[in-house]
Order: structure tokens, then sequence, then C-alpha cells
């Protein structure tokens, strides 16, 4: 299956069209992209650190492949994700032509939270031409009626990573949302698109998935034709989505980027760091983070991402961006990680984890081994 998997992502490209009015990712001069990661800093304290408002980021493309820090701010309107988002401001109103989803576990403007549901943050928006999946870490955000960068997302660093598709995708965008079960505070979905993909109706029905297979790998060619794999899991599957279903899928071990605070004033409900012998693939917990501009810990990072990792020699170039946590409620919860394969990219972001946690423990609800 590996050899399957590489095989495909290696294909050649091609041009990203943006005909017939259709929504894509924007990059930082507002112009059509194939796909951007942002990576917006945490609030630094330490004067020194010239980077510390909480509201700074880095940013890299389909056409540059290096992290860019552009010193513009999250709460401005010059910058790939605000334009991005602008697309479903200025054309929300228009309903019987464009589909789109706005989720996240904490509604925007509200004191809303769901701790049921998938533990996802996101937007899609498309039209008959094509549209977008923007998959991000921020809570509180977007907001649904016009752009604003919630104050709560400041302290911590955030990762996103949007994806332009033509519009024959948003039937398996609607079918990885089924198992993950999004906390959805703005939808909209037209019926004739409904026609083209009846996977549309259970996310007009609000309808999750109940029942097994709770996981599910989905394949995606971006507009631009590069290859993406999506990983969803249903809360059903009661399992860590990285060290039970993307390292093995994958056949790779994994350095994982997320939130390991405290919950209810104890750590217990941190994964950590996951050795399971005789299982092949390790998966370590980050702990230092370094970029080209900032250093900063693992603690300072909401960012959920995931970047492969051997024992010795080089693994496969694959890097994951997604929205759940490694933690044992987190297990109960629905959530998923975007996947890709590039050489190119992957020298430059597996830069970003330093060091990582070694193994000690591995604690699941329903078992408890020591390493």
């Amino acid at each position: 299956m590996i050899a399957a998997i590489v095989m495909i992502l290696f294909l050649g490209t091609v041009s990203l069209v943006n005909g017939n009015g259709a929504y894509t990712c924007r990059d930082m001069n507002d112009n059509p992209v194939d796909w951007f990661i942002f990576y917006k800093y945490p609030r630094m304290f330490d004067e020194r650190d010239f980077i510390n408002s909480g509201k700074e980021f880095i940013y890299m493309d389909a056409n540059n492949i290096s992290w860019q820090y552009p010193k513009i701010l999250m709460n401005d309107t010059n910058h790939a994700v605000y334009y991005t988002l602008k697309q479903y401001y200025d054309n929300k109103d228009n309903t019987q032509d464009n589909f789109y989803i706005l989720y996240n576990d904490e509604f925007p403007n509200s004191t809303i939270w769901s701790p049921i549901s998938g533990h996802q943050k996101g937007v899609s928006l498309f039209n008959a031409g094509g549209g977008y999946w923007l998959i991000h870490s921020i809570p509180k955000f977007p907001s649904n009626s016009s752009y604003e960068f919630p104050s709560n997302a400041v302290y911590y660093g955030q990762m996103g990573i949007c994806i332009s598709f033509p519009y024959e995708t948003l039937g398996k965008i609607a079918t990885q949302l089924f198992y993950t079960y999004p906390f959805v505070y703005t939808k909209n979905v037209p019926q004739r698109m409904i026609s083209d993909f009846g996977s549309l109706q259970n996310i007009a029905d609000g309808i999750h998935k109940t029942t097994s297979p709770y996981t599910r790998m989905q394949s995606f060619i971006s507009a631009g034709g590069k290859q993406f794999m999506h990983f969803a899991k249903s809360g059903l599957f009661g399992k860590d989505l990285y060290y039970d279903f993307v390292a093995p899928t994958l056949a790779t071990g994994l350095l994982v980027q997320s939130w390991m605070h405290k919950s209810n004033g104890s750590y217990a409900n941190n994964l950590n760091s996951t050795c399971r012998p005789p299982d092949p693939y390790n998966v370590y917990d980050a702990h230092k983070i370094q970029t080209p501009f900032l250093n900063f810990t693992s603690y300072d990072d909401h960012s959920k991402y995931a970047i492969a990792h051997v024992e010795s020699g080089l693994p496969y170039p694959y890097l994951c961006i997604g929205d759940i946590n490694r933690q044992i409620t987190q297990t109960k919860r629905g959530g998923g990680t975007m996947c890709f394969l590039d050489g190119s990219v992957f020298p430059v972001f597996s830069q970003l984890i330093e060091t990582f946690y070694p193994c000690k423990s591995f604690k699941y609800n329903h078992y408890d081994i020591k390493n």
C-alpha cells in the first residue's frame, strides 16, 4: 500500500485554473494559489523576542516553498487567510449557488463550545467552479459575519492549511466530515449540490457516523493536481488518530505537535510519546519548536501537525496538518489531519520540531501499557 501511495503522490501536477468564478485559496497578493500553510506565532513575553504580539505569522505556498515572514498581523486585512475568507463574506448571501460550512468546537463571539463533537476547526466554500478547504487550529475563528481575529487565539501558536479543489471533490469532503462530526455554526447546502453529491445531505441534516468502520482515509487531488490524503476518525474509534491510524497507514513513525496542557489540574490526560513493541511505528510528542525567525516550546503552541520520523535512515517525506490532539479525552472525539508527501516541502517543514519527548507511558481508558 505504501508503495502505491508514494507512486501516486509523486505524479506530476497541472496548472491551477480559476475559471468559472471558482473559489480558491488566495496567496499573500490575493492571487489564486493551489495551497498554502500559515503558522501563527505564540505571544512571547520576553522583551528580547522582537516577535511578541501573538499575531505575527509565517507562511509558505505552492509557489514559494520556504517560510516567509511577511511582517503582517493576523488581525490585518491584507494577507492570505483574509483574502481566502473574504470570498465567503462577499458571497455568503448567494445561498442558491454557494455551499459553505464553518465549524469550530468553540463558536466565535460566544461562550458556546462542545465537549462531544469533533475536535476540529475549518471552513469550506464551493460553487460549481470549485472551492477550498481550510483546516486550522484557531479557536473561535472565523466569525461568520466579518473578518476578525479572536483575542483568545493570540497567546498560543496556531497553524492552518488551505487547499484549492475542483468541484467534484466536494462530496469527498462531506464524507470526511460525516466521520469527524464537526460542531457547525454556519452552513448552506444548496439542493442542486445535494443532487450532485448525496453525501451533502448528511451535512444538511446534521448527521454523523455512528456505525463501523470508524476511520476513513480519503485521497484528494487539488485544483493544481497535487495529491493529498485526509485521515478522519469518529469518536467511536476510541483511539489516537496519529498512533493508531496515520502512522500504520503511512508506514512511518511520527513527530507530533499538539496541545498537551493540564486538564483538571493534571497532565494525566495526555497520551505521551508512544512506543509499544512490537508495533514498528513510534509516535513522539514535540518539545522544542524552531523556525527561521522565532523559537519556542510545544507548551506555547496550540497547533496540530505531524512530521514523518524514523529511528534511522531517511523517512518518507510526509507531513500532516490537522485539528485534533493526542489526549485520552480526544480518543473519544472525532477529528482529522490532512497529509501529503513532498520532497521539497519536507526539508523545510521537518525542521520545525527540534526536540521531542522520549517514550515513558502509553495510556488509554481501556488499557495502560508501560514502555
